[in-house]
């Protein structure tokens, strides 16, 4: 490995140097100042005319839910083979208050922050083509630091988590008119099925599961490999009746917005299981796979950096398999899709 390409590298002893105590105003980061021989990995002994080529580059970097860790910066060359020209590690992502100094010529700056790797693990990554084949785990994520991503190739990006939330704002059943109405569920677990686990960094647009948990059904032996088994299930307490009581439940996926329902493809499913007179009932619904004109991505099924809530009335006994998606005839259901943050609302009603 040649020394200009070790330095890229060997960074740890100037990130002083692109950090400032600063106070960083409300959600921008403006990005101002950094060393050129530091990020370049190259030095003006090197290259006599690189006072005249070095140039800065602003950015407001917005997050849509707090960074905790560190803070990865690629900078590779816009053309086609889109090397990387610089690359910066920020281990306090609070602190930081600078900014890109590159060579000449078009950049695509890619910004990755919650993943957990060192430093040195990205020493590989000689290319934004070989950043996009840096996949990661749903078993890793954590609720507390989303695993983040974000590009720009102008003034402005924005870290927008790779997963996705989906909640349960409130569950009840209502068996009016059932020779069971009297009746709760008992023994519930809420959990997702068909749950795209892997994804790319840096993913985008129409996303196909690359490797699926909970296929068809709840997996012990999948939920096994979680340091938080909640974030993909959740055992309820007490039974699930007419009552308000509920507090609200929520998982993370990685995207599955795959068109069409194939044995690669299976659409992701908000499960609940539960017993009735003593045996057990599943009640799955497809996540955001009911079309509905005029609101936007409904029916695509599973985007990055949404919030997919659902407010569920349970009004009969459901199915005997986990994998058939139950009917309006045994649920009542108001789904909304929302940003991470919920700046934005779209309700659907089936």
């Amino acid at each position: 490995m040649g020394k200009q390409h070790r330095d890229r590298f060997n960074l740890q002893s100037h990130i002083s140097l692109a950090t400032s105590n600063t106070p960083i105003l409300g959600r921008i980061i403006t990005l101002l100042h950094l060393v050129p021989a530091v990020l370049c990995g190259c030095s003006d002994a090197e290259h006599p005319a690189y006072e005249e080529i070095r140039r800065e580059i602003g950015i407001a970097l917005t997050k849509s839910q707090d960074v905790k860790g560190p803070l990865d910066i690629f900078v590779f060359e816009d053309d086609r083979m889109q090397r990387l020209d610089c690359y910066l590690r920020l281990e306090d992502f609070s602190l930081w208050k600078g900014g890109v100094v590159t060579g000449s010529g078009d950049r695509i700056i890619s910004f990755v922050t919650g993943i957990q790797k060192k430093k040195e693990d990205w020493t590989g990554i000689t290319s934004r083509a070989a950043l996009e084949k840096v996949t990661v785990n749903l078993e890793d994520e954590s609720r507390d630091a989303a695993i983040m991503s974000g590009e720009t190739t102008g003034s402005t990006a924005e870290l927008v988590p790779v997963s996705s939330q989906i909640c349960l704002e409130r569950l009840s059943c209502d068996f009016t008119g059932k020779p069971y109405s009297d009746n709760s569920i008992k023994e519930v677990k809420v959990y997702l099925t068909n749950v795209n686990a892997s994804c790319g960094i840096l993913a985008s647009g129409e996303i196909s599961p690359t490797r699926i948990i909970n296929q068809g059904r709840l997996s012990e032996e999948d939920l096994a490999g979680f340091k938080d088994k909640s974030l993909v299930c959740h055992h309820v307490k007490d039974p699930v009746g007419k009552s308000d009581s509920w507090t609200p439940i929520d998982f993370l996926c990685y995207p599955n917005n795959a068109s069409e329902e194939g044995p690669g493809t299976p659409f992701t499913r908000l499960v609940i299981e539960g017993k009735v007179d003593g045996r057990t009932f599943y009640w799955p619904i497809d996540i955001n796979r009911n079309e509905r004109q005029g609101v936007d991505r409904a029916g695509s099924g599973i985007d990055r950096g949404r919030r997919y809530t659902f407010d569920i009335t349970i009004t009969g006994k459901g199915v005997s398999d986990p994998d058939t998606p139950v009917s309006s005839e045994y649920v009542d259901v108001n789904f909304k899709i929302k940003e991470w943050e919920e700046q934005e609302d779209y309700a659907i009603l089936f």
